[in-house]
Parts: C-alpha cells; structure tokens; sequence
C-alpha cells in the first residue's frame, strides 16, 4: 500500500496517477501487516510446507482519490496511465529497464487476472486501515 507514495507527486495538481483503471479493485496490504505476519509465522516455528496468501481488503485509485479528499480537503482525480508506458514512467525516475520491464509484466497480470490468489490455502487479510496509511504518506509528502 504504501508504494502509493510516489503517486503523490501530483497531488497538488489534484492527480493521482497509476497504471490500473482507477475502479479496479485489488488487495493492498500494507509493510506494518506484512511485517506482522512474518513474525508471527517466525515465532510460530516451522508446521512443514504452508502456502499463507496475504492480502488487505481489495481497494482501487478511485477509493484512495476519495480518501484523499477527505484528508487534503481538495478534489483529487485520477489519471490512468496505460499500463504500456509503464517502462517508459518508471524509466524516468531511474529504475532499470529490465525492473520496469517486469513491473508492467505484474501489472498486466493483475489487471487480467492471471496473477491471482490460488486459493485452498490459509488466507490472512491485512488490519490497517487504508486511511491511516495514505494519511501518514500525505504527512510525509507535505501536501
């Protein structure tokens, strides 16, 4: 979740980028839940082999323009990027093109629905709040 961070950059301009259509809803946990998880199972100790699918509850751009609204008290629209200019964007900010190569690979997947959960396996949902986490990142980026 809190890779949304770099889609604040233009926040002031009352956009919020990203590479899936904005209404498309997708599981976004969170580093604190992911954390915890890992820790848990840590301190479990080994049950033998054990799939654990994690995820938050599945939320879009559009919930998180909205969100945004709320805490910036500015209207914030979101701009679909196609997902093809995906190495283009993230080339820009430096990234290697075999990195941005793979991450519009993922982000084509999801949209599709080949990179989904398998499911038959324990599910663990993420617990912080969406809200709580784009007001810390909107905290960190001054707007």
């Amino acid at each position: 979740m809190e890779k949304l961070g770099g889609s604040l950059s233009q926040l002031a301009q009352g956009v919020l980028p990203g590479f899936l259509p904005a209404g498309f809803r997708f599981d976004i946990g969170t580093t604190v839940d992911i954390g915890r998880l890992a820790a848990a199972e840590l301190l479990a100790g080994p049950k033998g082999i054990e799939i654990v699918e994690f995820g938050g509850p599945a939320r879009s751009m559009k919930d998180a323009a909205a969100i945004l609204l709320e805490l910036t008290h500015r209207p914030v629209a979101v701009q679909e990027v196609p997902v093809t200019m995906a190495p283009t964007v993230l080339g820009s900010f430096e990234f290697p093109a075999a990195f941005a190569s793979l991450y519009q690979e993922m982000l084509t997947g999801i949209a599709s629905g080949h990179v989904a959960y398998e499911g038959g396996h324990r599910r663990v949902q993420g617990t912080t709040p969406f809200e709580q986490v784009l007001a810390g990142l909107v905290a960190i980026s001054g707007h």
